[in-house]
């Protein structure tokens, strides 16, 4: 089986609910190939989610923990904490950030397929994705919510 293929069942089972074991990698903007990270490898809650070259800090490695239903919490592997919407928040731009595991439904993601090995990552708590600020291309952008405009810079994979 290709990586590629792989990759695909993954991304299918977290997207229909199946069982899913623990996976861990990183997780790459489609247009830019720019991977999640957190802002100076902080360990902090509340630390900025941004895109950055991938060097392989354990600041930028995802472990995907299905809660449900399809739902599963993104972990840091460099810091233990979960990604999540600032503050719970509904509203487009709001930061995407890191935060110790409280359960909250802000902290809970489902992959979203685009075709092509490409998704969004959609929040259970506000049913918006996960963007790049403004769709920068620049690393180091913070990422934020936004509603679902078709517009690339919201297109991720996970490549382990």
């Amino acid at each position: 089986m290709t990586r590629a293929m792989w990759l695909t069942l993954l991304i299918v089972a977290a997207t229909s609910g199946a069982a899913l074991a623990q996976a861990t990698g990183v997780i790459v903007n489609v247009p830019t190939g720019l991977v999640i990270g957190v802002r100076g490898s902080s360990t902090n809650d509340g630390a900025q989610l941004i895109t950055w070259h991938s060097n392989g800090n354990a600041s930028q490695s995802w472990s995907i923990t299905p809660t449900g239903a399809g739902w599963f919490k993104l972990v840091n592997a460099g810091s233990g904490l979960c990604v999540g919407v600032a503050a719970g928040s509904t509203a487009d731009g709001a930061n995407i950030v890191q935060w110790h595991d409280d359960g909250s439904m802000n902290q809970q993601w489902r992959w979203e397929r685009r075709g092509g090995g490409r998704s969004l990552l959609v929040n259970r708590g506000s049913g918006k994705v996960i963007g790049v600020a403004g769709g920068s291309t620049t690393q180091g952008t913070p990422l934020i919510q936004w509603h679902q405009d078709g517009t690339p810079n919201q297109l991720w994979h996970l490549q382990r």
